[in-house]
């Protein structure tokens, strides 16, 4: 037999299909076949009778299909009605007005999300899922103005810092992890993507913009919504960021104060003679072959005549490192090295020496040194420079002062 079968849940249509199934069978097991499982809930079952053009009830789903005989294809309906629905029914028909009003008041709300525009709104919304993760919010009237404001002062500060985590973190400030947990940081992307593709002046963080926003949060923080339970932990990072990002400032003004100091110096920063080191290493007969052009070069050259070593040196950094470090040729030479302290790193020079400790000359010694000292690059800084240029101008207006009187007096003869 055929049946049109339809299952309501909750004044809602749950499905509807058709299926053909034995005579024999009772509604019931329509009911099973249909859902695909056996119900527990209360059921109540109608048909469609075609003579009367109206709906009416079978009581007992025990009933076997062959009642439906005369109205093939027979149309049924299925109720599913659980005790719970009823009591939630009579729930909602005594709930007070007022009381909901004052449960909905009670509720914590989080500032309406943003619609996306740049990668800003993207922190922003990103920002209310944590909070909303968190458990936290304002009462709703205040959750649009005191929380979309501090909710936005916050993201000042967290877009501002936002290109420069690494060179945060290597100055050992670490940023508190709930604001890593943001999605783009866990896949090792930034927000503002654009500070690094962007064809434009990149800003440096400064230290009066970076106190300033500080300052905003800390308003915002210390007024009675922040004191709540709820708010605690959140708001204990956020005085951890706050703490983080002050001792980066200490880092900047100390940067600061020690380039004015340097740049307002009369001397050379570095001076040659504390940044150098003079090793002498003694031959040994078996050598690396790495070392065979070196020991060559300077089995061929006269003693304490000066070379450059960095033209026989590896490229890499490390393979420098460990070049210099284990260097063994077979002659005795001195090593000296210059240490810039910067991207220009070091400088080497290597010469022979003589095979008898006590042959060797101080003297020769000596003159090799000054010789590799006058080679040192020597940086002045801006205040040395300043200097030369007020005496280079003083030597200037002197010349043409004197070429001014001396074409006087070659008329006044005249």
């Amino acid at each position: 037999m055929y049946f049109i079968v339809a299952v309501y849940k909750q004044n809602k249509l749950l499905l509807e299909d058709a299926i053909t199934m034995e005579e024999d069978n009772s509604f019931e097991d329509l009911l099973i076949e249909t859902l695909g499982y056996i119900t527990e809930e209360k059921v109540t079952l109608k048909f469609f009778n075609t003579l009367t053009n109206h709906w009416a009830g079978i009581r007992d789903l025990n009933t076997k299909l062959i009642f439906c005989k005369n109205f093939e294809p027979c149309q049924l309906q299925f109720t599913l009605n659980t005790t719970e629905s009823e009591s939630l029914e009579d729930t909602r028909t005594n709930i007070n007005p007022l009381e909901r009003m004052m449960e909905n008041s009670k509720r914590l709300h989080l500032p309406t999300k943003h619609l996306f525009v740049n990668r800003k709104d993207l922190m922003f919304n990103d920002l209310i899922d944590l909070l909303n993760q968190k458990s936290v919010g304002w009462i709703i009237g205040i959750h649009e103005t005191i929380g979309n404001s501090f909710v936005n002062k916050l993201i000042d500060l967290l877009w501002y810092i936002d290109p420069h985590h690494e060179k945060i973190k290597a100055r050992r400030c670490t940023i508190p992890d709930i604001f890593l947990t943001l999605p783009q940081y866990q896949i090792n992307e930034t927000y503002n993507q654009f500070y690094f593709t962007g064809h434009h002046k990149k800003e440096q963080i400064s230290s009066e913009k970076l106190e300033t926003l500080i300052k905003t949060i800390e308003s915002c923080v210390s007024q009675p919504w922040a004191s709540q339970n709820i708010w605690k932990n959140i708001i204990g990072d956020i005085f951890n960021l706050c703490h983080i990002m002050r001792k980066y400032i200490s880092y900047l003004k100390n940067v600061n104060e020690r380039m004015k100091f340097i740049n307002e110096s009369d001397e050379p920063v570095r001076n040659i003679f504390n940044n150098i080191s003079i090793e002498t290493r003694e031959s040994l007969q078996i050598i690396n072959k790495k070392y065979d052009t070196i020991s060559l070069l300077l089995q061929t050259s006269d003693d304490y005549e000066l070379h450059f070593l960095d033209n026989y040196l590896p490229e890499s950094k490390k393979d420098r490192y460990e070049f210099i470090n284990n260097m063994k040729l077979k002659v005795p030479f001195t090593l000296y090295r210059y240490y810039h302290g910067n991207y220009l790193g070091t400088l080497n020079f290597i010469w022979k020496i003589f095979d008898d400790p006590a042959e060797r000359s101080k003297t020769f010694e000596a003159q090799a040194i000054t010789l590799a000292n006058d080679m040192i690059p020597k940086f002045f800084t801006r205040q040395m420079k300043k200097n030369i240029a007020e005496k280079v101008l003083l030597i200037v207006i002197l010349y043409i002062l004197i070429f001014i009187y001396l074409h006087i007096n070659s008329y006044s003869k005249f």
